[in-house]
């Protein structure tokens, strides 16, 4: 018998789901003040009574009164019991569900973060120390004031293998402890050191103000400059940003977000200046850190440095933002001068300044064509069908709204095709033409496959192989194969007689989703294309779940020769599920 999931885990769970993401999938949600509406899914309704907090991370109909958070929508919406819609949501943000009887795992989270905390105040209080005197003397060239210093909680690793080891282990904790969180390295020996030495120490905390991890800058000539913590159970540098919990204690409400490259980068414009900037750990810009930032803020001002570096990395980060790009949302790009970065700009030429290279900061959709244009000659019949050829399959990419409809419209214009007009590449006919419709995707592949079977029976014929994917915890995949056994023997089945043949409880789950999965209609236009990617969608997700499930038991058992090839076959194959 599976255990209850703790209420810390809960909490911690909902903590990295942004409900409006999560509703906008299955309900389509316009903005109104500070939040989203709709006409609720729960009852009938002509006016919107339907609201959605991204503040309170919470729902209300003023209609029905129903109302809760991201677990209860997915508990009323989608008919799942509780674990199911834990297990669902969880899935959808990386995160592992220990259960009260894995007591053990749940108490080591606890303890993970109590060693970071404690290993935080031993940095800061060894900042103090005079043996910091270089660390100290860095900072202050660096403009860093003692406010701003506390305020990021910044420390020093002093010099030597064991000052952080004796430390905490005098503290009572254990060297496997140690080792979890990435404060320590083991060599081929066995021994064990501090990883973190002789460098600037910079925490780095969620959202809820929890350590993670640290960054370590070096104060002499070693390599490398900045060192990270490494990937541990608590800390993913792909799904979490530097000095955002600093941002939010400073500002009330976060209008924009400055992503930079650096820690000093975001340090420095806190000192200097009242924008809320944050940099990624090391690594290129992932759609995870996107979520993260779309959260707090509408509009996100990308900072590079004007070297070739910058503009690459501008490049990724564009191409990272497409399928993020909702008509709500505003990213912009801005470049300094080479050799330069925030932090010297700023001491350089002033605040000001500054502000007027974000002022002048490129649209999303202006940089998207001036980069794109650069690589080929559009003055070229040649050029231009090369320029559309590439732009493309990218704008598909993007969510379907008024954006992506008006950004099609001006490539067709760049590229001189009329609008309307069908131009056939070699991959598929492209339609330059603004998006008038919402596609309304559902949440779960499964349930978007079953909206449009139900409306297109002939999709039947278009099966394919769904081996393994009712036994999977995908919501609505266990219904959407029972549907399918059906059609296949009376494709012309009506609703009702459909509900009432399905066996089980399954019958009662379409009676209660049939509303809601009917008013997906799609133009007839594209629906094809809609089925096929729904299907696509949902084998990856099976063969994204089995690759965790071998994973998850890999941590706690060896795996069986057999287990081994078949989790190396699905490894070397998840990109390319057909």
């Amino acid at each position: 018998m599976q255990g209850r999931i703790p209420a810390a885990i809960i909490d911690e769970l909902l903590s990295r789901v942004d409900i409006v993401e999560l509703i906008s999938g299955s309900v389509s949600l316009r903005k109104t003040g500070s939040n989203y509406v709709a006409r609720c899914p729960f009852h009938e309704e002509e006016t919107p009574s339907f609201s959605v907090s991204q503040t309170k991370q919470f729902y209300h109909c003023f209609g029905c009164g129903k109302h809760g958070d991201a677990l209860q929508f997915l508990m009323e919406f989608h008919n799942l019991p509780f674990v199911d819609a834990a297990e669902t949501l969880a899935a959808r943000v990386g995160m592992a569900l220990p259960r009260d009887n894995d007591k053990g795992e749940v108490a080591n989270y606890q303890l993970l973060y109590e060693v970071l905390q404690k290993a935080t105040e031993f940095f800061e209080r060894s900042l103090r120390l005079p043996i910091a005197h270089n660390a100290v003397a860095y900072l202050k060239k660096r403009g860093v004031s003692g406010r701003i210093a506390k305020n990021f909680a910044l420390g020093f690793a002093p010099s030597g293998w064991d000052n952080l080891y004796n430390e905490l282990k005098n503290q009572g904790y254990k060297e496997e402890q140690l080792l979890a969180t990435g404060l320590l390295v083991q060599n081929e020996n066995g021994r064990c050191y501090d990883r973190f030495r002789d460098r600037v120490i910079f925490p780095i905390r969620d959202g809820r103000g929890r350590v993670l991890g640290f960054g370590g800058r070096v104060l002499g000539d070693e390599k490398p400059k900045y060192l990270n913590s490494p990937e541990t159970v608590l800390f993913n540098k792909g799904s979490e940003v530097y000095g955002l919990y600093e941002a939010r204690t400073r500002h009330n409400k976060l209008t924009r977000l400055v992503v930079v490259e650096g820690y000093m980068d975001v340090v420095a414009l806190a000192q200097q200046t009242e924008i809320a900037a944050v940099a990624t750990l090391g690594t290129a810009l992932t759609e995870k850190h996107l979520d993260i930032l779309w959260k707090y803020s509408k509009e996100v001002i990308f900072c590079f440095d004007g070297d070739k570096a910058g503009r690459e990395a501008a490049k990724r980060a564009l191409n990272c933002c497409l399928p993020s790009m909702k008509d709500d949302r505003r990213a912009h790009f801005a470049f300094l001068p080479e050799n330069e970065d925030p932090d010297t700009f700023v001491r350089t030429h002033g605040v000001q300044a500054f502000e007027e290279r974000l002022a002048r900061a490129l649209p999303f959709s202006d940089f998207f064509f001036k980069t794109l244009s650069l690589e080929v000659d559009i003055a070229t019949l040649e050029g231009k069908a090369e320029f559309m050829a590439m732009a493309e399959p990218l704008i598909r990419k993007m969510p379907k709204g008024a954006l992506a409809g008006m950004m099609q419209t001006r490539l067709s214009q760049m590229a001189g095709v009329a609008t309307g007009h069908t131009y056939r590449s070699a991959n598929r006919p492209f339609q330059a033409q603004s998006i008038n419709r919402e596609a309304a995707a559902l949440l779960s592949p499964a349930l978007r496959a079953l909206s449009l079977l139900l409306q297109h029976r002939h999709f039947i014929a278009m099966i394919g192989d769904l081996k393994d994917v009712g036994e999977t915890d995908i919501p609505g995949a266990a219904l959407l194969c029972e549907v399918i056994e059906i059609l296949k023997t009376d494709p012309k089945i009506d609703i009702e007689a459909l509900c009432s043949a399905l066996p089980g409880d399954y019958g009662q789950q379409l009676s209660v989703q049939r509303k809601s999965l009917l008013k997906q209609a799609l133009l007839q236009d594209g629906a094809e294309e809609e089925w096929l990617g729904a299907l696509k969608r949902l084998r990856q997700r099976v063969v994204e779940q089995t690759i965790s499930r071998f994973l998850m038991k890999a941590k706690k058992v060896k795996l069986s020769v057999e287990e081994t090839i078949e989790l190396n076959a699905l490894l070397q194959n998840k990109d390319v599920v057909k």
